[in-house]
């Protein structure tokens, strides 16, 4: 986690980076929800502070963008579908 952590603060990190660390503080939070400890509270915060950070959201921006270029099906075909008769 620290890792992740330091990275980041370095400015050396995409979004992979990002995803993992989120998911490290996704499962803190819930071991630490899951057994009453109040720490779980930290990696909230942990989580809320980096989403507002501008670098951050610029990084999931762009890689937001570029998964749905990726993922939009290209409409190809040359009109309607004609139906075949029986």
């Amino acid at each position: 986690m620290l890792d992740l952590e330091l990275l980041i603060d370095k400015g050396e990190f995409d979004i992979n980076t990002i995803n993992n660390l989120m998911i490290l503080y996704s499962n803190a939070v819930e071991y630490y929800n899951g057994i009453s400890s109040e720490k779980y509270t930290y990696y909230e915060a942990r989580i809320q502070n980096m989403l507002i950070r501008p670098e951050i959201f610029n990084v999931m921006s762009n890689a937001s963008r570029s998964n749905n270029k990726k993922s939009a099906p290209v409409k190809q075909g040359s009109g309607p579908i004609k139906e075949e008769p029986e």
